[in-house]
């Protein structure tokens, strides 16, 4: 049902009309599972705000999606002369519901205390999808030793399977010797 353009006076208004408006304003719920719960059939393009974590969610037809980016820091530096991507003391880690794709920025400032080595940043999902770190989707950096950098790298995650997604930053060095990440940074907004 499409709507009019204007109301005229002692129109009555009909549950599908009234239907009609909501999905297309932006509605407020407390939490995820009340938006779930009280809105069973969201129309292809229905917005809510959740209260709880202060995000704007879309509705993609066959999924609510986050597109309010959530991001996480961690300040203090950490090394690691692992060459398999492995955790940090920190993270950092964002949760979020996903769609099947979601737009991931990772950020350090990278740093090589010994010799010449590369550094790698990238970040596993875990949740309703499973993936393991990998150098495709990673921030790599090649240093010399006594630089650091302050770097980003962005990359667009698909085929996620829709639902609460953690996505959690993992570290490597390129050789086995130590690397330095610092100020590390994720940021994931999911796409509708």
């Amino acid at each position: 049902m499409g709507l009019t353009a204007n109301v005229v006076a002692s129109t009555p208004i009909t549950s599908a009309w009234g239907n009609e408006i909501r999905d297309r304003t932006v509605q407020r719920f407390a939490s995820f599972a009340e938006l779930t719960s009280s809105w069973t059939s969201p129309g292809e393009g229905a917005v809510a705000y959740l209260t709880d974590v202060n995000s704007l969610h879309a509705y993609n037809g066959s999924a609510w999606v986050a597109i309010t980016p959530r991001s996480a820091t961690v300040a203090t530096t950490v090394t690691t002369s692992a060459t398999a991507y492995t955790s940090l003391s920190g993270g950092p880690a964002v949760t979020l519901q996903t769609g099947p794709s979601a737009l991931v920025t990772l950020t350090g400032n990278l740093s090589i205390p010994g010799g010449a080595n590369s550094v790698f940043m990238a970040c596993a999902v875990s949740g309703a999808t499973t993936l393991a770190a990998t150098d495709d989707a990673s921030l790599a950096f090649a240093l010399i030793p006594g630089v650091a950098a302050q770097c980003s790298a962005s990359y667009l995650y698909t085929g996620l399977t829709p639902g609460a997604n953690t996505f959690t930053a993992r570290y490597r060095a390129g050789t086995a010797s130590s690397v330095g990440f610092g100020l590390r940074q994720i940021t994931v907004v999911g796409v509708p």
